[in-house]
């Protein structure tokens, strides 16, 4: 393994996955980190699951670690599983996956390069990559233009690599927020304490941000999300818990995210 990723570990947050999906993200981001966690919550294929990663272990001699928890705790519980992890086994960064995101090859040494040449190391929490939905929407967060690079006020988890030390100053995720805006809730935090979110030109990922339906309006193409109703539940709950702690803060992007559908 080259000495540069040797202080980074790669955990990825399961639930039900796609096994074909898994395995291309596994196989592009396995040669660029010194090791990699599944977090499991409780998925309905978990024995599949484990059939996987003895294949990939057998036929690709990786060594995957796997956790799985007893019931879905959801995303926030197993994120602190993943930066407890990264603290215990003495990692400097972790990189947070979805389990259907492919990696570019390059991704953790323009990451790291970034890190080595920029003048904010003591206050960079969390490095993130460009995104494009493979549906073709735009992931976009305020931000400011620095070098190589934006400060922005929020990015997802997936893709995003966290300083652990920072990471755990500010407490690590809020588990009672479950699903939705855990990664946002974290990045508001960060910005909060005085710590910098910084998304860079040089690197990008394409990515599925969920159920996308597109309808046909006047002259455009409007996309809306098709999430169950447990899921618009934590949206919107979780909507107005970041409204109401981070309004005075950041008013314009809590206002936003409030009225977002």
């Amino acid at each position: 393994m080259v000495e540069l990723y040797k202080n980074v570990l790669a955990g990825v947050v399961l639930y039900n996955p796609d096994l074909e999906k898994l395995e291309k993200n596994v196989l592009s981001i396995y040669g660029q980190v010194n090791e990699i966690i599944l977090i499991d919550n409780c998925s309905v294929n978990k024995q599949d699951i484990k059939g996987f990663i003895l294949r990939i272990k057998r036929e690709k001699n990786l060594d995957i670690k796997l956790i799985v928890n007893d019931q879905n705790k959801g995303i926030a519980y197993a994120l602190n599983q993943i930066l407890d992890f990264a603290t215990q086994n003495h990692y400097k960064w972790y990189l947070t996956l979805d389990q259907d995101t492919e990696c570019p090859d390059d991704l953790i040494s323009q990451m790291l390069n970034y890190y080595n040449e920029c003048d904010i190391k003591e206050k960079l929490a969390i490095i993130a990559p460009k995104f494009v939905d493979i549906n073709n929407i735009k992931v976009k967060s305020p931000g400011g233009k620095i070098e190589n690079g934006t400060r922005v006020l929020t990015s997802i988890t997936s893709g995003s690599l966290n300083n652990v030390d920072i990471a755990n100053k500010i407490g690590g995720y809020k588990s009672e927020l479950f699903i939705d805006h855990v990664d946002h809730e974290f990045c508001l935090r960060l910005n909060k304490c005085g710590y910098n979110v910084v998304q860079l030109d040089c690197v990008e990922i394409r990515h599925e941000i969920g159920n996308i339906n597109r309808h046909r309006f006047l002259w455009t193409t409007v996309a809306t999300s098709n999430h169950s109703y447990i899921r618009r539940y934590y949206y919107y709950r979780n909507s107005l818990y970041i409204f109401k702690k981070y309004f005075i803060f950041f008013p314009k992007w809590t206002l936003k995210i409030l009225l977002h559908d």
